[in-house]
């Protein structure tokens, strides 16, 4: 009866300790363990009676296995973590180029149209025969400010195709997306 008394309170204090362990807090729970043991043991010395450390063994690595895993649901939840933070940081690179592009597009599509209409005002003053000056450098600065806008333009696409490069990667989690499922993405 002492050794079945002794060994429900050694396999209640271990179920216990392996319930709580987490990804860092096994050096605590080991030795928790060890006390356990050792004062189990010492209650049993006066019938002679002890928990085999061969037993104690196999519960520690029973400890240690939980842990194990505990690190590795850690990892994977950060590791899905740092992709998520990774996605936003993509999408927001992406907000921030199709902005810019669309800035670049409205402003070749200003600078054009502001072009054409003096390049026609100054087509039918040189059909009357008349000189403008002003029209002409407007027209010039026109040309300019069209040129500038295409280079704009040109860059932000640069900037985009600049952005994807980086690493492919493929994630599968059950969890999340489901059996079969997979994401592939570029960093």
């Amino acid at each position: 009866q002492q050794a079945k008394l002794m060994l429900r309170a050694f396999n209640g204090e271990c179920d216990a300790a392996i319930a709580k362990v987490k990804y860092d807090n096994v050096t605590t729970l080991e030795e928790r363990l060890r006390k356990a043991f050792e004062q189990i043991n010492k209650l049993g010395e006066v019938q002679r009676v002890f928990v085999s450390a061969r037993y104690f063994d196999l519960k520690m690595a029973e400890l240690h296995l939980v842990h194990e895993h505990r690190e590795k649901v850690q990892e994977e939840k950060e590791e899905q973590k740092r992709i998520r933070e990774q996605m936003k940081e993509e999408q927001r690179a992406q907000a921030e180029i199709d902005r810019a592009k669309a800035e670049a597009e409205k402003e070749e599509a200003q600078s054009a149209a502001a072009l054409a209409k003096a390049q026609a005002e100054l087509a039918v003053i040189e059909a009357a025969g008349k000189h403008n000056d002003k029209l002409e450098a407007l027209v010039s600065r026109l040309e300019s400010e069209l040129k500038e806008a295409l280079d704009r333009k040109a860059k932000a696409i640069a900037r985009a195709q600049l952005t994807k490069s980086g690493h492919v990667y493929v994630l599968s989690n059950i969890g999340s997306f489901g059996e079969g499922v997979y994401k592939i993405g570029m960093t």
